[in-house]
């Protein structure tokens, strides 16, 4: 898609970003913005997440299955699936360093620092 792009606009200034898993992914990067919006603690939010989790391993599921773990948390607080109010607030209250961590969020923000240098 990249080349594809370099052929019809300036080369190099374009993104064609995949987020890969989904964006639910950057959530896990700031735990405290999605405790403090739903108003749980770190030991309810783990148990509940242990409990979806079957024994497989937390951290990796939280990398490959973001969407769902979170859903999950969403739904043992607020007996509903994600809304898009959740999204608003939990962003408004996360790390954006600590998002820096998750590759995707890591390369949308460089590149709009290249298009957008700072003076």
């Amino acid at each position: 898609l990249s080349d594809r792009l370099d052929n019809v606009t300036w080369s190099n200034n374009h993104l064609a970003l995949v987020l890969e898993p989904e964006l639910e992914e950057w959530l896990w990067h700031s735990q405290q913005a999605i405790l403090t919006h739903l108003d749980i603690q770190q030991t309810e939010m783990n148990q509940w997440l242990l409990d979806w989790a079957k024994g497989k391993p937390l951290q990796q599921l939280l990398q490959q299955q973001p969407k769902e773990a979170f859903e999950q948390v969403v739904s043992r607080k607020k007996d509903r699936k994600p809304q898009p109010r959740d999204f608003e607030k939990i962003a408004s209250k996360a790390s954006l360093v600590a998002w820096r961590n998750s590759a995707s969020f890591h390369k949308l923000v460089t590149t709009l620092q290249s298009w957008f240098p700072a003076e």
